[in-house]
This record gives C-alpha cells, structure tokens and sequence, in this order.
C-alpha cells in the first residue's frame, strides 16, 4: 500500500464523525505502523543526504563521524518516514534519526496530483460538484501532504513551537525535542530523544505510569489546552493531531507528538508536550 493511501486511511481512522465506525477502527493501523524499510535502504538515503554533491562515499564518512551508534531496528515506521534511535559520537547523548522513506517524495507528488485531476474532471462533468470545492479540497491536501516530505519545513515549526511555549510561559507545562540543525537535511531530521511515552488513548497506562499525587486526567487535559492555545497564538498548528502522535511522558506528564503544522493567519504547533518539570534538559545548541 503506498504513502498516499496510507495517508487517506489515517485520515478515515482520525475522522469518526466522518466515516462508519466500522471503517475508522479498520484503518487505526494505519496511524502509527507501517511496513519497515530494509535498514540497507535506510543506510544508503543517510549517506546520500549526508553526501550531499560530495557523493555516498563522503556521506558514509559524515554518518561514522557524527553517531557511534545507529540502531538498525526501527523504533517506528510510519507512510512518510522511518525513525532509528541512535547516539552522538561528540557527546554521547542518545538521539533519535527521522528518515524520509526512500521513494515516498515523488509518490506523493505523483498521487497527489492524480487526485487533485480528477477532483478537477469530476467539477467539470458534474458542476453540481463544485459546491463542495472538491478541487480545493484536493489542493490543500496536496500541499499539505507534500509539506510531510519537507524536514527543514518541520525544524522550523518546532523552532517556532519553541519560541510559543517560552513566550506562553507554558515550559515547564510543554516540551519540544531539541533539533540537531547541523546533522538535519530536507530528508533527515535527527532530534533528542524522549522516552517513557504511553499512547495518550491508553488510559490504563496512562493512569499505571503516573506518579503518586498526579491526576491522569490533568495530564490529558494539560496536553488539550497547550494546543488549543497554540492554535489561537502560534504561528502554525499541528493539522495531524491522531492519537500516534500525542503521548504523555512520565515521571513527568509530558506529551510529545511528531509533526505536521501547517501555516495559519494566527497563532499554532508541531510537536507537543503536557508536563510538570521537563523530562531531560534540551541540548544546548
């Protein structure tokens, strides 16, 4: 199944209000698992972002010199990227490594423009149609599934949830990985890596891994309104907000998210946080 599809199936998992229930609870796979790419393919999408114009041979010699370690078992594999946790060799701090899918940019490209075709031929044979802007519909979904496959697009709207979260004061409520801008391309995106997430839908393990005199559903409730401030004060959203991408990190409550933000005429976030003191410290630059 390709990027494209699974994309749509996420869309009809996350959308309940939309689609039958029988059809939201048969695409939830879709939100968070996708089948692995072979760590030889990774490997090699690395050393070519990582090579630059300088070719493979240099980007193999950039990824020895920059982690000491790079799991090859994948710690998630979603329908746009593959992430691998890894350490840093200058100082040995574990990271994570987000890997474009090898292929996915031009299939997404190719998908998307089918679909906004045919949303378009289908205005034009039924102009009965065009009251649903299907066509506009179908643009928007084009621009912002391509902008999944931009990873400076994404280091930058964490950079600006970061600067929200300080202006907000809500540090001490929300957190965003750190970005290794200098270990970063447009296919790769290596960030600080947190751990003790459970899925925020999970209420057993959220309620199991809470600390002693923590409310769970202050946790919960925490995570809500850092967003929902966020859309009202942020200068992007976060337009992917399935459960796969929202998860509270303990001792402290935090909840951390993968990123899809999107660009608004106010305030909004990527990847997200609800905590009392931070879980690690970020990095300094």
């Amino acid at each position: 199944m390709g990027s494209t599809y699974v994309k749509l199936g996420q869309f009809i998992a996350s959308s309940p209000s939309l689609f039958p229930a029988d059809y939201v609870s048969a695409f939830q796979g879709a939100l968070d698992a996708a089948e692995p790419v072979a760590w030889a393919d990774i490997e090699s999408a690395l050393e070519t972002a990582y090579g630059g114009g300088e070719g493979r041979e240099r980007g193999r010699a950039r990824l020895r010199e920059a982690f000491s370690y790079v799991d090859q078992t994948p710690l998630a594999s979603a329908s746009v990227a593959q992430v691998h946790a890894a350490t840093l060799r200058s100082s040995g701090r574990d990271v994570v490594i987000k890997v474009l899918r090898p292929g996915v940019a031009d299939a997404l490209a190719v998908d998307t423009a089918a679909v906004l075709f045919a949303a378009k031929v289908l205005e034009a044979a039924q102009p009965a149609l065009s009251t649903l802007s299907l066509a506009a519909v179908a643009a928007d979904l084009r621009e912002s599934v391509l902008a999944e496959a931009d990873f400076e697009r994404e280091a930058r709207s964490m950079a600006e949830f970061r600067l929200f979260l300080e202006a907000e004061g809500l540090e001490s409520v929300a957190a965003v990985p750190f970005v290794y801008g200098g270990l970063s391309t447009s296919t790769v995106l290596v960030m600080e890596r947190f751990v003790g997430g459970v899925p925020l839908t999970d209420e057993a393990a959220v309620r199991a891994a809470c600390p002693a005199g923590t409310d769970p559903k202050a946790v919960v409730l925490a995570a809500l309104e850092t967003w929902a401030l966020s859309v009202a004060r942020a200068p992007t959203f976060h337009a992917d907000l399935h459960a796969a991408r929202r998860r509270p990190l303990f001792p402290s409550p935090s909840l951390v998210s993968a990123s899809l933000s999107r660009p608004c005429s106010r305030p909004h976030p990527p990847l997200f946080c609800a905590r009392p003191p931070p879980v690690h410290p970020l990095p300094p630059p």
